[in-house]
Parts: C-alpha cells; sequence; structure tokens
C-alpha cells in the first residue's frame, strides 16, 4: 500500500470513528461523492468482506479477547463482555445504547405525534 492510501485509510477510520452515527455519516458520504453507485456498492462489498478476513485473523491469533465489533483486544479498552461467540468492548456498548436510545425517542415521538398533541 503507498503511504498515501495508508494516509487516507487512517484518517478515514479517524473520521469515522468521531461521527455519533458513523453508518449515517459513511452512507452521505458515499452517496454525496459522485462515484457510480455500482462502484460504492464494490467498494463497500469489498471492505466487508476484508473486515471479515481480517477480523478471523486477529481473533484466532489474539492473546487478549478482542472486540467482535471494532476488533480492540481486552488491554486496549476499559471493559470486555465476552461470550463463547462473541465480545463487546465499553466503547462499542456505548455506541448500541446510544443508537438503541435514538430508535426508542423515535418510537415515542412517533407514538405520541399518532395520539394527537
Amino acid at each position: 500500500m503507498t503511504s498515501e492510501a495508508e494516509s487516507a485509510l487512517k484518517l478515514l477510520i479517524k473520521e469515522t470513528r468521531a461521527q455519533a452515527d458513523s453508518v449515517s455519516w459513511a452512507a452521505t458520504m458515499l452517496q454525496e461523492s459522485g462515484v457510480a453507485p455500482e462502484d460504492a456498492h464494490f467498494f463497500v462489498e469489498t471492505l466487508n468482506a476484508a473486515a471479515a478476513a481480517f477480523g478471523r485473523e486477529v481473533l484466532s491469533n489474539a492473546e487478549h479477547p478482542s472486540c467482535s465489533f471494532c476488533l480492540k483486544t481486552s488491554k486496549d479498552v476499559l471493559n470486555m463482555v465476552t461470550s463463547p461467540n462473541a465480545n463487546i468492548c465499553n466503547e462499542c456498548s456505548e455506541i448500541v445504547t446510544r443508537t438503541l436510545a435514538t430508535k426508542r425517542g423515535e418510537g415515542k415521538l412517533l407514538a405520541w405525534l399518532r395520539r394527537g398533541w
């Protein structure tokens, strides 16, 4: 990998981690990039396949339990909840908690609007 591509990838990862809703941010970024939809799809599918392969390798060689979502090891985070088939770190758990709270909030707002003011 060229140093330019490596720097771009590191910057993209850093920016993605800084987002409150990284999925929506990434979807918007892809939509606004101007690339053809089939190229965006190819890129995302390639990243998914690469992440799965990378994750399997990291998890099989890890001395410490790794988060199934971000792949950080237990030595790199405050807490790790482990199970036989998956692990989640405190950082990813926080993202899940915020996402669920947002979704619950949207549901309450819709129910309130349906009932009438």
